[in-house]
């Protein structure tokens, strides 16, 4: 499915959907758009019931198993108003993230920037932050 916001975003979108019991599932999930090519092995959106969606920040539990290559955030720029222009270009070699948006947690994250290079594999826990990082001089053509 081609989708176009209003903003002028506009990508593809494919994946199977599951909707029971106030859980909202998405697996084999893909988003390309001009930048950026994702993946996203499972994504849940959860609520206890549909008052929920009137705080969704808060109330709707969302998780996230996904990899990406690249992600580029030139197309996040279209959904937090930041990063407009960005060199950075993510390889991530998984993603688990799960919580309420206002509360969001990353279980962990492994990713590569293809502009500066730098490796890095981020391990988070409710107490305390792991992150262990790399730096390898991008190859110029």
């Amino acid at each position: 499915v081609r989708i176009k916001e209003k903003c002028g975003y506009s990508c593809l979108v494919s994946g199977h959907g599951n909707v029971y019991m106030g859980v909202t599932t998405i697996t084999d999930a893909r988003i390309i758009d001009k930048w950026s090519n994702v993946s996203i092995k499972k994504y849940t959106m959860a609520c206890r019931t549909m008052n929920d969606f009137s705080d969704f920040l808060n109330k709707i539990k969302l998780s996230i198993d996904a990899t990406a290559t690249p992600l580029s955030l030139n197309s996040v720029s279209y959904f937090c108003g930041i990063f407009k222009d960005s060199p950075i270009l993510l390889d991530i070699d998984g993603l688990q993230a799960e919580g309420p948006i206002a509360n969001f947690h990353i279980g962990k994250a492994k990713f590569t920037d293809r502009h500066s290079g730098i490796n890095a594999d981020l391990t988070t826990a409710p107490t305390s932050i792991w992150i262990r990082a790399s730096w390898n001089s991008p190859r110029r053509a």
